[in-house]
């Protein structure tokens, strides 16, 4: 079985951000020695939403975002997933769900937003990151999550519990004879394990976001993507023998 069994591994938003007394006092709760603006490089992910638009028919909806708000916060950052403690160059120390009051997703939920605030020290071993950060050369981030449900639009079966007979991209048939796209929205988030700087995703779908008074921006991509899932590979299995 795979170490990220049942994970959804989501890429997010980055950009640089200044720092305030207020996000300092909130970056010292992790800290055993008290640190200084100067100690400090601070970035945001805008790591998620809930519109169904997802190019892998894998929606967050807005409770999904609701759990992980406080589920990140303390998390830390890796790089390309790879647990060693060596990895470990940043954390996550606050969180925001920002709403955006002039429109609902196709699911008629109001349209949101899950920021993460994160830091990581200005030390001579993170120089070359902090700096391809800035350069946009490291842009590609990836959230890793364990959602409670996995359900199906067309039927509604939470696909963690039973296999359905749908696939995720596909339109099926409905009773007013028009026809309806399957996908399985992550309901509800359980536990958020890390976040990690990637290579190059697949499937990216990049914009930027910009502070005021900000002049370095990182572009990323928002794509969603199933890595080693044992869901599928099941469902695949079962296929095979039917």
């Amino acid at each position: 079985m795979s170490k990220f069994e049942n994970n959804i591994l989501k890429s997010a938003e980055i950009s640089v951000q200044n720092i305030t007394d207020e996000d300092l006092s909130r970056i010292n709760q992790y800290t055993l020695t008290p640190l200084t603006k100067d100690d400090i490089f601070t970035f945001k992910l805008s790591m998620c939403d809930n519109e169904l638009d997802d190019r892998n028919y894998e929606p967050f909806n807005l409770q999904s975002l609701k759990d992980m708000q406080s589920l990140y916060i303390g998390k830390t950052i890796l790089k390309d997933h790879d647990t060693s403690v060596d990895n470990q160059v940043a954390r996550v120390y606050d969180t925001e769900l920002i709403y955006d009051t002039t429109k609902n997703t196709q699911a008629n939920e109001p349209f949101a937003s899950l920021i993460a605030k994160c830091y990581m020290l200005k030390t001579s071993s993170n120089e070359d990151l902090i700096k391809d950060i800035q350069g946009g050369i490291k842009k590609e981030v990836s959230t890793s999550c364990r959602p409670k449900k996995y359900v199906c639009s067309i039927c509604g079966v939470d696909n963690f519990q039973k296999y359905c007979s749908h696939w995720r991209g596909k339109k099926y048939p409905i009773s007013d004879g028009s026809e309806k796209m399957c996908y399985f929205t992550i309901d509800g988030v359980k536990d958020a394990q890390e976040v990690s700087f990637v290579a190059v995703p697949s499937q990216p779908r990049a914009s930027t976001t910009k502070e005021e008074n900000q002049k370095d921006i990182c572009n990323l991509d928002l794509q969603l993507k199933y890595l080693e899932n044992y869901v599928f590979c099941e469902r695949n299995e079962v296929k095979n023998y039917e």
